[in-house]
């Protein structure tokens, strides 16, 4: 299995932190969050939290720079 896949352009793909396995030990949830990403790509608007998981969608960067597990 790949570590990239071959990234369109014109994409702009959701990346999702799942914390619900993190968080159920102290039985919390998550009411903000800030996303860093590394130079090349940009975030796109503000990340969304949904309860244990962060979103954030990014927009440009290197062809075959993202990690295989978008959204």
């Amino acid at each position: 299995m790949s570590d990239s896949f071959t990234e369109d352009p014109s994409a702009l793909p959701d990346y999702s932190w799942d914390w619900s396995a993190w968080l159920a030990e102290v039985a919390d949830t998550i009411s903000s969050a800030t996303v860093t990403v590394p130079a090349g790509p940009t975030a796109v608007g503000s990340p969304i939290v949904g309860g244990t998981t962060v979103t954030q969608r990014v927009s440009g960067g290197p062809v075959d720079s993202y990690p295989s597990s978008p959204r």
